[in-house]
């Protein structure tokens, strides 16, 4: 796929930061994941991969989570929201399930989070996630977040819009989006 017209529309939209978000996307990103407090310490986690001789690094900043391969800039805005126990939080896009899953966590399971997502496969997949990462208490809405009942009312909106991909474009990658779509 050609490439020139994502770098056109960063260079346009962005033109004082073009070189550095060209250069991020060249540069080698590490795999990241986060452990499962509600299934698992980040302590035996460790211990795990040790014994395995799996070289790792724990993230200073990154305190909680769960075990979900996610890109550190994923991890970042649940840590922003800060969710807390008996709030209300929506999350308006939540397929796959990694953002609304660490959510979960960093409350201890004790947030009331409602994920939405209008997509019936990407649904599946939230709901498929939800499950394997022990978020028994989120309520799972098949539905567009804008379509909800205006009765409702939340403490705090994670709102990660849907994207072209883009962040994710690495030198060499195969990329999933159209000149369309941007």
């Amino acid at each position: 796929m050609d490439i020139q017209p994502l770098l056109s529309r960063i260079q346009e939209t962005y033109p004082e930061h073009y070189h550095k978000i060209l250069n991020g996307y060249q540069s080698e990103r590490p795999v990241t994941l986060r452990v499962n407090p509600l299934k698992l310490s980040r302590e035996d986690f460790c211990d795990r991969l040790s014994r395995r001789g799996i070289e790792y690094e724990r993230v200073s900043y990154y305190e909680q989570g769960a075990f979900y391969l996610q890109s550190l800039s994923s991890m970042l805005p649940p840590l922003y929201l800060s969710p807390n126990a008996k709030e209300n939080i929506l999350d308006m896009t939540a397929a796959p399930g990694g953002k609304t899953t660490q959510l979960y966590a960093l409350s201890e399971g004790k947030a009331l989070i409602t994920a939405c997502e209008r997509d019936k496969m990407r649904f599946d997949r939230l709901s498929y996630n939800l499950n394997r990462q022990g978020a028994t208490r989120v309520n799972a809405i098949k539905s567009d977040a804008l379509q909800l009942n205006d009765f409702l009312r939340f403490d705090k909106i994670l709102l990660d819009t849907p994207c072209t991909g883009t962040s994710t474009v690495q030198n060499g990658d195969n990329i999933h989006f159209s000149k369309e779509y941007l």
